[in-house]
């Protein structure tokens, strides 16, 4: 498994270049290098409604990964969120 240090290196430089293909790629880990959380198909699903409803359509933006996560609130109970990155913002949906 590759160090936390050495994923930081391959995002940065992409990104400062706008290189959102490079770093959607590095996100997608899809030979396991960064061990990075892959969703199940029925959270997939509810990521995949989240960048259709949520994303504004014709901004240029592009969605670069989603993570299914946890928040914990002000009385301490857990609530799922769906948490989308773009090339330009984050999203706690």
């Amino acid at each position: 498994m590759e160090d936390f240090a050495m994923l930081v290196h391959k995002l940065t430089e992409p990104a400062k270049q706008g290189d959102s293909a490079t770093v959607r790629e590095v996100l997608r880990d899809s030979k396991r290098l960064h061990f990075l959380w892959q969703p199940t198909t029925v959270q997939q699903e509810a990521i995949d409604k989240c960048i259709d409803t949520c994303l504004p359509s014709g901004g240029g933006e592009q969605h670069l990964k989603g993570w299914v996560v946890t928040s914990v609130n002000e009385w301490g109970g857990d609530q799922e969120r769906i948490f989308l990155l773009t090339d330009k913002r984050c999203y706690r949906i």
